[in-house]
């Protein structure tokens, strides 16, 4: 974009954002997340309008500070960005999966998908294989949240990764 880092921010700090229409986001205590004081401001609403006709489309962010910093966010290493590859030829329906791996020590708190129109269901299964997130709808993710959060303190690498699917 001529200026900033060359990645444009993708895959950069994210800020804030939203992958539904309404999401409202409240950290557990003490766990926070940092924000620069300087630097370049990347904004990506990430709206679309599915309709015919011209449409406002609005985005808000509020910030609370907190003294309570015991837990920083950081997001599941990896992503869904290796799902976002979709090669699905016309009127037939693929699965992407992918793995990764959580910190020793991590608290899981929360989870949700992001897929584009394509996307028909986002899958992720829990170390032991068994399913722990679902969501069928891709422009209004479902969110699983887990109070307590879920830890993963294993030393053995395999008891911390996770497989996660999308089908388009």
């Amino acid at each position: 974009i001529g200026y900033g880092p060359p990645s444009g921010g993708a895959g950069g700090r994210g800020l804030g954002g939203a992958q539904k229409p309404q999401d409202f986001t409240q950290l557990p205590p003490g766990v926070y997340r940092p924000i620069p004081l300087r630097g370049i401001l990347f904004w990506n609403a990430h709206v679309f309008n599915l309709t015919e006709g011209d449409h406002m489309m609005n985005g808000r962010l509020n910030f609370l500070y907190t003294d309570d910093r015991r837990y920083r966010v950081r997001s599941v290493p990896g992503g869904g960005l290796t799902t976002f590859l979709p090669n699905t030829p016309p009127y037939e329906k693929e699965e992407i999966c992918r793995t990764t791996s959580v910190p020793k020590g991590a608290h899981l708190f929360a989870l949700s998908s992001h897929t584009h129109k394509r996307g028909e269901r986002f899958t992720i299964f829990h170390p032991d294989g068994s399913l722990l997130y679902e969501n069928l709808i891709y422009n209004d993710p479902t969110s699983a949240i887990f109070d307590p959060p879920l830890v993963f303190d294993s030393e053995n690498e395999s008891d911390r990764t996770f497989k996660y699917c999308s089908v388009y």
